[in-house]
This record gives structure tokens, sequence and C-alpha cells, in this order.
């Protein structure tokens, strides 16, 4: 993702991550930067990856293993926030495809990728591990207030 105000992201982050939350390194996407959070509370943390599509991932505080680990409101919960997610990207971004992914391979933390794909982005139709494909020009409406929504949409969650 490519930011306009590193600033207001840096201070968001801040303000949201939880009081005792440190991530596992290894969850890194390979950016020196910290993660762009945009929402968090004590269960979960939303964040941007720095990508040139639409790229969200959806994290644990805790750091279970497997989805089948997660005691079963917090299972319901990431549910409806993977829909919620999903619903705001197809109707603000108006993508090809969403693709929703989950496989902590690298580090045992589940979590979840929410991207948004078009048939013209870099990497389209591989996933965006794979071969990039092509130079990827995408016209884009613009990230922050897609972030406003999916804000104002979770804050009604609580």
């Amino acid at each position: 993702m490519r930011f306009q105000d590193r600033t207001r992201l840096q201070q968001l982050q801040k303000l949201h991550r939880p009081a005792g939350y440190k991530r596992d390194p290894r969850l890194q996407s390979g950016h020196e930067e910290e993660p762009a959070m945009i929402y968090a509370d004590d269960e979960i943390t939303l964040e941007w990856e720095e990508s040139s599509i639409p790229w969200l991932k959806l994290f644990t505080v805790e750091p279970y293993r497997e989805m089948s680990d997660l005691p079963p409101a917090l299972r319901r919960k990431i549910f409806d926030l993977l829909i919620l997610i999903e619903e705001e990207m197809r109707g603000y971004f108006h993508p090809h495809k969403i693709n929703l992914a989950s496989f902590g391979n690298y580090c045992p933390h589940v979590h979840w990728h929410i991207m948004a794909r078009y048939e013209n982005d870099s990497h389209f139709p591989e996933p965006m591990w794979g071969r990039r494909q092509r130079e990827g020009e995408l016209e884009l409406p613009d990230f922050g207030t897609f972030e406003k929504r999916l804000l104002e949409r979770l804050e009604r969650l609580d």
C-alpha cells in the first residue's frame, strides 16, 4: 500500500496497539517499517500489507496456532470480521475477486490475508506470493476513504 500520510499511520499504530501486544517478528512481510495497524482490540489486530493492491491482514492478539484452537466466540467474531472486510472491499474497490488466505507455515500464529484482486494486477491470476505476471497499473480509489468506512463499521460492532 502506498500511503500518502505515513505520520498519520504511525500515530494510528501507537493508538491501536493493545497493551502487551508483541507480534512474532517472523510475521513481518520483509518491510523495515512497522505494519500499518488500522484497528485493534483485546483480541484482534487489523493492518495494511504494503502492496499495490488493497490487502489487509487480520491477526489474533494471542498466538493461537490453528483456527480450531480459538475460543468459539472469537472464531465467530473473526468470521464476521472477514465477511465485513470482504463486503467493504467489494463495495468500495470493485475488484474482480477477493482472495482470502490463511497459512501460518512460516510462523504458526493464525492470521488471515484479505486481498482485492484485479485481472490487471501484477500477479493475477497467480497468488500475490507467486510469480509476477506483468507490471500492474491499477487506478484505485483513495485508501483513506476506505479505511474510514471500514473503521465506522468496525466501531458499530463494539
